[in-house]
């Protein structure tokens, strides 16, 4: 069977200008990140979240990944433009989970990938449990409109592996719970 670790809390939050054109506000407290548009056809800069603190056991072999953010869009007229996973600090344009879906007026969770899914990646389990290994999002504002502001609620993470040495046990590890029983 296949065994999993979810996180809730991004370690690194940042905006990445390296692509896009409008830059994420990253206020803390109610939002991890907002934006309040920036043109017809415009982009946002890349919104990284990662240095998750995953703890994948060495000699897992690794199935899958998926991400989610809850996110929202008050005019509803920002659409996803591009979702990546990030390695060892570097974005992985090679594949990208984004299916131009529009970003609800209501805070919705949206999940790319799954159990299966690698995203035709291959990171070790080393590069996942690292502080450089996570996702970005992009989103665009459409032509002709910009009158929008959109917001990243919050994120999560789950790696799902099989443990090395025979089937995996399922281990949901959500970071408050962890906190709590924990200490």
């Amino acid at each position: 069977p296949v065994a999993f670790e979810t996180k809730t809390s991004a370690g690194t939050i940042v905006s990445d200008s390296s692509d896009g054109s409008v830059d994420w506000v990253i206020p803390g407290a109610s939002s991890l990140a907002e934006n309040e548009g920036g043109g017809s056809g415009a982009t946002t800069y890349f919104l990284v979240f990662k240095n998750w603190s995953f703890a994948i056991p060495g000699g897992a072999t690794i199935d899958g990944y998926s991400a989610s953010l809850n996110r929202s869009s008050v005019n509803e007229l920002a659409t996803d433009e591009a979702i990546h996973l990030v390695i060892g600090d570097a974005i992985q344009t090679g594949v990208n989970k984004s299916d131009a879906a529009a970003w609800p007026a209501v805070a919705a969770t949206k999940t790319w990938g799954g159990a299966a899914d690698k995203w035709s990646a291959a990171p070790s389990v080393a590069q996942i449990n690292a502080s450089g290994w996570g996702f970005v999002v992009m989103a665009r504002f459409p032509g002709g409109r910009d009158e929008d502001s959109i917001y990243a609620i919050s994120a999560e993470m789950t790696v799902y592996y099989t443990a090395g040495g025979g089937g995996g046990v399922v281990i949901p590890v959500l970071m408050n719970q962890y906190r709590q029983r924990w200490k």
